[in-house]
């Protein structure tokens, strides 16, 4: 289990974005975090979503390795398809932020993922591979190092 749980709200609320709304995902460990903050930019408010992907057992492993969820089921469309503006993927020393948009880019276009390629049966072969369990749940792990490339990830340290 992660040290302090809270640890992302601290952050968020120490960059000073205010917390709108949360839903905790009861199947897996994902928290929606609807929020508002000041746009460097423009300088407005502006409101955004963001999917908080824990950790829950802290490894090294766990620290390289991220999981993208595809499909939820057999009939609904995962996370990565969703509506969260950002994901922030979570290590043992800090959060992983990233666009949904650049991330879905950069699935799509790399060809890293391997779509051609029989479906795998256990979690340790879902390298760039794609994972599909009996519910039909299809997901892939992506190593952090593609997704510190991805414009305009930032790195939270905890």
């Amino acid at each position: 289990m992660v040290k302090n749980p809270n640890a992302f709200i601290n952050l968020l609320e120490s960059r000073k974005y205010k917390i709108l709304d949360r839903h905790e995902d009861d199947r897996e460990n994902c928290v929606t975090h609807h929020l508002q903050g000041v746009s460097k930019e423009s300088r407005r408010d502006v409101k955004f979503t963001m999917l908080l992907r824990k950790q829950f057992s802290p490894s090294k492993y766990a620290d390289n390795w991220m999981w993208l969820e595809f499909k939820k089921s057999f009939r609904q469309e995962g996370w990565l398809y969703g509506k969260a503006n950002f994901i922030a993927f979570e290590t043992r020393e800090s959060f992983v932020i990233v666009s949904r948009k650049k991330l879905l880019q950069f699935v799509n276009a790399s060809g890293k993922i391997r779509y051609d390629q029989p479906y795998v049966k256990e979690a340790k072969y879902a390298k760039y591979k794609i994972l599909r369990d009996k519910n039909g749940r299809e997901s892939t792990q992506i190593n952090v190092r593609d997704l510190k490339k991805l414009e305009g990830t930032q790195m939270w340290s905890k």
